[in-house]
């Protein structure tokens, strides 16, 4: 027991000097590793040590972003024990990770499970009685869609409820169709590979999203090989999808594009075919629930975060794209960008604002302020 002791000491010794020299002397993150230092020194239960205090919470960017009111005593409580079992399993218990838990994920999480108290919105061609809350998630590529989008369902799946998560990616054309629309438009090089507006498969979109809304069925939710045809792409197989019962609590759809809206004319010439293709984008924004735009600080960022992504393959030992072959791949999607993503932000995304949550992310991904 002595000898356990004595580790615990010199273990909460070295977390107090790792605090110091990395998090430098802000008052809230010291307190808040202060507070996990006398947990920890005392014993605690590994699921008792990360409870971060409500001005803690509250000093996050994404949570001032809410318009939530900060957690009470029990609403605390509920924060610590969704927070505790998301960082369990995320398997890393360091500072960083925490507040991407309580700065990001959780505020989210709590917008979004504000919004199942809300009537939902409602169109002629959508049933009144719907249930399923559709959430929409925009961001650029590489800056956290994918993983926060996995904490929210994860999160959902605590709480007992069913959740979704899909990408637009997801529903891509067959690489048959891809090719027949490049032979279709052979001037339109934005057309000629999967990525821009015009190469998704809107049909099948709304199709499983209206069938995840009806009650009784099984429903397919289609899934994108994206090194198949060398890397051009293909749908898998429809037998191989998940599937799951409807009615479904929740629905994340998530994508680069998501929220981006006809732009106003003049229209560069190779823009104008997918301006156009955009617009069938609007009958998925009439069924949207809420929105959340995590606004990158600077579209470039996306160059970066491709970087990123293509180094932890390099380190893996799986095939990466070069830096000439990034910048390629990233310059694509710029034309998008250009077009779109300032107008986006400044609007706000396609919902009201009420229905809405925007904030911005710098290099780390993580919430620098609102917008």
């Amino acid at each position: 027991f002595c000898l356990f002791s004595k580790m615990r000491s010199k273990l909460a010794s070295c977390l107090r000097g790792i605090c110091a020299c990395q998090l430098g002397n802000v008052p809230s993150v010291v307190s808040f590793a202060d507070k996990y230092v006398r947990q920890f020194s005392s014993g605690a239960p590994a699921e008792q040590l990360l409870m971060p205090s409500t001005e803690f919470i509250s000093s996050s960017p994404a949570f001032a972003a809410t318009g939530l009111p900060p957690p009470c005593a029990e609403e605390l409580s509920r924060w610590h024990r969704l927070g505790s079992q998301l960082l369990r399993e995320m398997g890393v218990i360091e500072e960083p990770t925490v507040r991407r838990v309580y700065h990001m994920a959780l505020p989210v999480y709590f917008f979004v499970d504000s919004m199942r108290s809300r009537p939902r919105r409602t169109n002629p061609g959508q049933a009144k009685a719907a249930r399923t809350l559709l959430v929409g998630l925009q961001c650029l590529q590489g800056g956290g869609k994918t993983t926060l989008c996995e904490q929210l369902s994860n999160l959902f799946r605590q709480e007992g409820l069913s959740c979704v998560v899909a990408s637009i990616d997801d529903f891509y054309r067959t690489h048959r169709e891809l090719e027949q629309l490049k032979e279709s438009y052979p001037d339109q090089p934005l057309l000629h590979s999967r990525g821009a507006p015009g190469t998704h498969d809107m049909q099948l979109m709304m199709s499983v999203v209206n069938s995840l809304r009806r009650a009784g069925a099984s429903v397919g939710v289609p899934r994108y090989d994206k090194s198949a045809h060398n890397g051009q792409g293909d749908r898998f197989p429809e037998d191989t999808w998940p599937r799951y019962d409807s009615p479904v609590d929740v629905m994340i759809l998530e994508g680069w594009c998501l929220g981006f809206q006809q732009g106003e004319a003049p229209l560069p010439a190779n823009m104008r075919l997918v301006d156009q293709y955009l617009e069938a984008f609007d009958a998925l924004y009439e069924q949207l629930d809420c929105f959340i735009i995590m606004q990158a600080q600077d579209v470039n960022l996306v160059y970066q975060w491709r970087e990123e992504a293509e180094l932890q393959l390099r380190a893996a030992g799986r095939g990466a794209m070069t830096a000439e072959e990034i910048t390629r791949f990233v310059d694509r999607y710029m034309f998008s960008y250009r077009q779109y993503l300032q107008p986006f932000y400044e609007r706000g995304g396609p919902l009201p604002k009420e229905r809405t949550l925007q904030f911005v992310i710098g290099p780390s991904r993580l919430p620098l302020h609102s917008p």
